[in-house]
């Protein structure tokens, strides 16, 4: 991870970070993904806007059933949601999951 924008006039830090989601992990196994996105903060009149842009990830890159995929096409509704739109479906919604879970987390860190 690196700090690629620190903007003083603007109030504004970017990073690009690379970190792993872990979905699941115990002495036998470790299932997790590389995400990989852009972290934009402004700050203005005592608040900061946080934004997480252009997340990929990296699953499984050493298995026949590995993938890289973006966000778009991994955790919106339309790939995460049963039909219904009522679930998380089982390998995409510990994506989303995960992902807002970690955005959070961040927004915790900063406050």
């Amino acid at each position: 991870s690196a700090l690629v924008q620190a903007d003083e006039k603007e109030h504004k830090l970017g990073a690009k970070v690379f970190e792993y989601l872990v979905f699941h992990s115990n002495a036998l196994s470790l299932d997790r993904a590389l995400m990989n996105y852009i972290l934009l903060i402004t700050c203005k009149d005592g608040t900061a806007e946080v934004e997480m842009k252009h997340i990929n990830y990296e699953y499984e890159k050493d298995r026949p059933t590995g993938f890289t995929s973006p966000a778009e096409e991994l955790i919106t509704d339309k790939y995460c949601l049963n039909k219904k739109g009522t679930k998380l479906n089982r390998i995409t919604g510990k994506f989303r999951r995960n992902t807002v879970d970690r955005f959070e987390a961040i927004i915790d860190e900063l406050q």
